[in-house]
């Protein structure tokens, strides 16, 4: 049985969103733990503004405050949400936007991580110091999810509807989970995994069971009845969960159209909660560093076949696809190991 922990990234959401685009010398960036306050022409606070994120800005003029005269940035027209009206914000409350740049996605394996001490975190429930320390660097050294940077520039620009994944973005988001994820097993020696048509349908499967039954990681369990059903649709015959690894994440209401950017980020932010163990949303310096945010290892030694059963070693099928209930998205990370494929007593017409 694969077991799961509460993983929940929270994008939060405030009064105007940002339209998605590189930051640039016109871009100012808000503060990640702060509230950035926005005001009218006559200087009266009518909001704020999300934190975290880069907004063009028209001018950078002066306003008066209450009694004081503060320098202020002139937030952009071109957001169609403001419909014309005239807001600021204090110069002082934000940083000018530092440029992204297109990177290489990468997932580093870091020194001192084995898939013994997988195995051996999983099953005793306590890693070793050295361990916890591995997994530790593993989040610090990966900062894909954490930076501004993309990896191709269309996904600034690409709208990703994650309460209706197309078929082709579905996809892509599988294909960049899965080469992520492979990077890392490369590293270990262990064989890819690879996507298939058919585990894909079946990822499709279980998220809409998923939402047929009103289930979200939030309920901190995986949807097993779902899950048996989905598979038994797909001609898998299993009476547990075999072949789901969860994440998830939070988005604030009428948030859920995103950029292929930010889409990739939390998938890549999920497979690297699970890989190091970690728990936390935060991936600031002080939750990193907090030992009790890494709790759990199950989900590693299923990524990376290390569970001391037949599939160790070996290599699965792959499909992802997401589900929502409210504003809560659940991605689902299912692999069909090849043992499971090869015995008739499970697979029942199931086509990889």
């Amino acid at each position: 049985m694969k077991r799961l922990i509460l993983f929940m990234t929270v994008v939060l959401g405030l009064s105007v969103a940002p339209m998605a685009h590189a930051a640039n010398n016109t871009s100012v960036m808000t503060a990640k733990n702060a509230k950035t306050y926005i005001y009218n022409a006559k200087g009266v606070k009518v909001g704020t503004l999300n934190v975290g994120v880069s907004y063009w800005y028209d001018k950078k003029t002066s306003l008066k405050i209450g009694k004081k005269k503060y320098t202020v940035y002139l937030i952009s027209k071109r957001y169609k949400q403001l419909k014309n009206k005239t807001l600021y914000v204090k110069a002082n409350s934000v940083n000018i936007a530092k440029v992204p740049k297109k990177t290489k996605v990468t997932m580093k394996v870091p020194k001192g991580y084995t898939l013994n001490e997988v195995f051996l975190a999983e099953l005793l429930s306590k890693p070793t110091d050295a361990f916890l320390k591995a997994n530790m660097d593993g989040m610090k050294q990966n900062t894909f999810s954490s930076s501004i940077d993309y990896e191709n520039a269309k996904d600034l620009t690409t709208k990703v509807d994650l309460n209706k994944l197309s078929t082709k973005n579905r996809e892509v988001l599988a294909k960049f989970a899965l080469k992520v994820l492979n990077q890392f097993r490369k590293q270990l020696k262990l064989p890819a995994w690879k996507y298939s048509k058919g585990t894909q349908k079946l990822a499709l499967d279980v998220a809409k069971q998923y939402q047929t039954d009103k289930a979200t990681i939030q309920d901190q369990q995986h949807n097993v009845s779902g899950i048996v059903k989905a598979a038994k649709k797909n001609g898998l015959i299993i009476s547990d969960n075999s072949i789901e690894d969860l994440a998830g994440f939070a988005l604030p209401k009428k948030t859920h159209v995103v950029s292929m950017n930010v889409a990739k980020k939390l998938v890549y932010f999920g497979l690297k909660q699970m890989l190091f163990g970690y728990k936390s949303n935060g991936e600031d310096a002080k939750s990193i560093s907090n030992k009790d945010n890494y709790t759990e290892w199950y989900h590693a030694g299923d990524l990376l076949n290390k569970r001391g059963g037949k599939s160790d070693g070996q290599w699965n099928y792959f499909g992802f696809s997401i589900s929502h209930v409210g504003n809560i998205y659940s991605m689902h990370f299912i692999n069909v190991p090849t043992v499971l494929v090869k015995d008739k007593t499970v697979n029942k017409g199931f086509k990889p």
